[in-house]
């Protein structure tokens, strides 16, 4: 299971939420092998003051949080990492300078899947 947040400016995810969108699951299926259709993604749009950054990272800066069962090994996360930037980049313009991408690792039994723990799927 995988998840991607993404927070960025109202404006960015106005003009590119669809770029985005399939931008990070090009990436997770091309470093993780993970199934083209199972695609779980939220978009937070931000206003200006909401989303305080340095202005260095630009108008566009964009944070993409991902959620996943812990388990990939180290060089699956740096891919997954690479691609993300590199896709967002030449998808939706966002300089790969502007992207920032945590992978954070949880337990399966710290998911509820279908009415379940997923531990007992």
């Amino acid at each position: 299971m995988v998840q991607a947040t993404v927070h960025t400016s109202t404006a960015t995810l106005q003009a590119h939420r669809a770029a985005l969108s399939d931008a990070i699951q090009d990436a997770l299926v091309a470093a993780l092998d993970y199934p083209r259709e199972k695609r779980f993604q939220r978009f937070l749009g931000l206003a200006p003051e909401d989303f305080i950054h340095p202005p260095e990272l630009g108008e566009q800066y964009t944070v993409v949080e991902i959620s996943m069962f812990i388990g990939r090994t180290e060089e699956q996360k740096r891919a997954l990492i690479r691609e993300i930037q590199q896709r967002v980049e030449a998808g939706a313009g966002i300089p790969a300078a502007s992207v920032e991408i945590t992978v954070f690792e949880t337990p399966r039994s710290s998911w509820g899947i279908r009415g379940m723990n997923d531990a007992e799927l």
